[in-house]
């Protein structure tokens, strides 16, 4: 049965690797956990990365640095209830929002869709270069519980998805 397990996490993480990365983006989701939960008095603004505080969400940024990610060329962002799909750097303050949760308010359907044609600017081999997301072919989907996945699916459309549901099940714990 371990040996199933290891196997199945390699074939993923070659799957994943096979991929082109100019091709490629990893969506996370965000957490419930914030740095402000864990911290009462501190800023009221942080880089999405550094304050979003769940354990599947630290276990992705400790697998992207592991396999060095970024030197690679793989980029990633971030779905919130709240700021639909920003990158790890987008300032972020509390909040408490369940995309799955319409009594929350959360972002809609076609907000995302919109963010999806947007133009972003991101730095690619230190030049910036013009992105939309939907330009993208693959999406490693990262703790995406199946709301989550639905409205990625339905904001970016015929796409090829990798859903990686727990991702210690790349990793470990």
């Amino acid at each position: 049965m371990k040996d199933k397990k290891i196997s199945e996490k390699i074939d993923l993480i070659k799957k994943i690797f096979k991929l082109d990365p100019n091709k490629s983006l990893f969506i996370v989701s965000c957490t419930k956990e914030k740095i402000w939960d864990i911290m009462k008095e501190t800023d009221q603004y942080y880089a999405a990365e550094k304050a979003y505080y769940g354990k599947e969400f630290k276990k992705f940024l400790e697998w992207y640095e592991l396999f060095n990610l970024k030197v690679k060329g793989y980029y990633w962002i971030i779905l919130s209830g709240k700021y639909g799909f920003i990158e790890p750097k987008h300032p972020i303050t509390w909040y408490d929002i369940n995309m799955a949760n319409p009594n929350h308010y959360p972002i809609s359907l076609k907000s995302l869709k919109n963010q999806c044609k947007q133009i972003r600017k991101w730095q690619l081999n230190g030049k910036y270069v013009n992105i939309k997301l939907n330009k993208f072919q693959n999406f490693i989907c990262v703790n995406c519980d199946p709301f989550y996945i639905e409205r990625i699916k339905s904001s970016l459309g015929d796409k090829n998805y990798i859903i990686v549901d727990n991702i210690e099940k790349i990793i470990g714990d």
